[in-house]
Order: C-alpha cells, then sequence, then structure tokens
C-alpha cells in the first residue's frame, strides 16, 4: 500500500511539473507524451513461465520492409488459430489458452506484436499493428483469429485482409476507436488539461488528424467474418459502449458479457466460451 501511494504521489508530483514545463515548451511536452503513448514500457523485457519453454516453438516471419515479427507455435495439427495480444503485452498472455486449443484439435500461432516482446520495431500504434497482419494473414492463412484490446482492434483494421482467409475472428476488451485509450493513458498519468491538449496537438501533428476522427468501425464491413466480442462489464480500461459499438456495426458477431474478469478477461470460462465458438458451424 506504501508503493502504491509513493507511486502516485510522484505521478502528480509529475504531472504538475509538466503543467509547468508545458506552458514554456508545448511541443517538447507533446513529443514527450507521444512518445510515452507509442513506446511500451515493459513489453520488450519478457520471457515465458518457468517449465513451459518447451511447449512451443519460437521463429520469426520477416515482412517486406524488413521487421521480424516473433512467432510462437504450439505444434497442433488442425485449423490455425492466429492469437494477437495487446498493448505492453506480448504472446506469452495467449500461452493457457494455446494449450486448450491443442488439446481440442487446433494450431494455435501467437505473434508479438510491433515494438513487444521479440518483434522489432520502436513505435507502436494500431494502424501498424494492422498492416503487419494485411502481409502476415495471407501467409499464416488462420482458421481464426483472436485479438485482445489492441490486438482485437488491429483485426478490424485489417477485417478487409483477413476475411479472405478466417472463417471466424474473436476480439476481447476491445475498444471502437482511441478515445477511451487517450482516456486511460490521461488518468494513468494523471495528465493536466495543458498537458493532454499539447499531446492531442502532437497526435493531429503526427498523423494529420485529431485522435476522435480515428475509429476502428470505419474498417468493418459486410464481408467480416463471424464475430465472438467479448467484453466484461467491470473492464477498468476500455468502457462497455465500445463493444455496443462494435457490434451495432458487425452484424454478423455474438456479443458476450462477463463480469468481474476486468479487462485481461483471463479465465477458462472465457477460453471455453472461445472454444465453443470456433467448433460452432
Amino acid at each position: 500500500k506504501k508503493a502504491v501511494k509513493l507511486k502516485k504521489i510522484m505521478f502528480r508530483a509529475f504531472s504538475w511539473g509538466l503543467e509547468f514545463w508545458v506552458r514554456i515548451r508545448p511541443e517538447q511536452v507533446g513529443h514527450l507524451l507521444m512518445g510515452w503513448f507509442t513506446i511500451p514500457r515493459t513489453a520488450k523485457a519478457f520471457s515465458f513461465p518457468e517449465g513451459f519453454q518447451n511447449d512451443f516453438r519460437q521463429g520469426d516471419f520477416t515482412l517486406n520492409d524488413g521487421h521480424q515479427v516473433a512467432f510462437y507455435d504450439w505444434g497442433g495439427q488442425g485449423p490455425k488459430i492466429l492469437l494477437l495480444h495487446g498493448w505492453e503485452s506480448n504472446a506469452s498472455r495467449w500461452h493457457d489458452l494455446a494449450i486448450q486449443l491443442v488439446k481440442e484439435g487446433y494450431a494455435p500461432i501467437a505473434i508479438d506484436a510491433p515494438a513487444h516482446g521479440k518483434s522489432t520495431g520502436e513505435k507502436f500504434t494500431v494502424l501498424e499493428y494492422g498492416r503487419w497482419l494485411e502481409e502476415l494473414v495471407p501467409q499464416v492463412e488462420p482458421f481464426a483469429v483472436v485479438g485482445h484490446s489492441a490486438g482485437g482492434m488491429a483485426i478490424l483494421v485489417a477485417s478487409k485482409t483477413i476475411s479472405k482467409s478466417a472463417k471466424k475472428a474473436v476480439v476481447k476488451a476491445t475498444p471502437a476507436g482511441l478515445e477511451s485509450l487517450f482516456d486511460y493513458f490521461r488518468r494513468l498519468v494523471h495528465l493536466g488539461a495543458h498537458s493532454f491538449q499539447s499531446f492531442e496537438l502532437a497526435f493531429e501533428g503526427e498523423f494529420g488528424k485529431p485522435y476522435r476522427d480515428f475509429t476502428a468501425l470505419d474498417y468493418i464491413k459486410e464481408e467480416m467474418p463471424s464475430g465472438l466480442i467479448l467484453h466484461d462489464q467491470l473492464d477498468e480500461v476500455i468502457p462497455e459502449e465500445e463493444a455496443r459499438l462494435i457490434a451495432q456495426y458487425w452484424k454478423n458477431a455474438e456479443l458476450v458479457w462477463t463480469r468481474g474478469l476486468g479487462h485481461s478477461q483471463k479465465s477458462p470460462e472465457i477460453y471455453r466460451r472461445i472454444i465453443d465458438f470456433l467448433k460452432e458451424k
């Protein structure tokens, strides 16, 4: 408790410092915050849990631009399931589900996202993640794709390519746009009004439009794979309204609620629901 309290005090002190500095160097503060938002803090330093090292084969896909995409293949013999993690995570989050998928006759393959895990890249954006999928999916030819949070958003962004090979898609705790992610980042770092405004302007300068104008809903088309949208009513990061929006646009998707699993949605209950969906005719 003392450590958590100290961390909050440090964040608030830093926030006050930013609010002072942004009045002198607004562009510098905006650039700093963009770096925090697009450069993962912890996802590079990870390893799979002890004892699981021999459960999968690790390798790399090479993209046309030279980026190396780390993949993890659990060696199943059935239809391929491509697993896509979210922001500041890595492929290890899928290990428990992957083991269950192998037992059920599937061949799970997880990748590390741009600038995450063992994949290359310095910055992460959902658009870049989606671009990677547009190149990877035709190579992997998955029967289904499963994405958590930003991984689910990348599925929507790349849905035109994904729908050509994948018959099913699952998105968990997935935002429809960037507003909820920006709001979460603002709360996480305790950004003041002036600092947040500099952050908004820096984003618009880099991507050519305000963050509020970016929505994954624009990528949802009629030829979408059959979908399953999983969302927890107590998700502390992505409000439940986001899931309702996605379901409204994704006509052949089912929206299933959980309660008490939070944003991570890691549980045997969720894994069972995903597998049952994959088996549905």
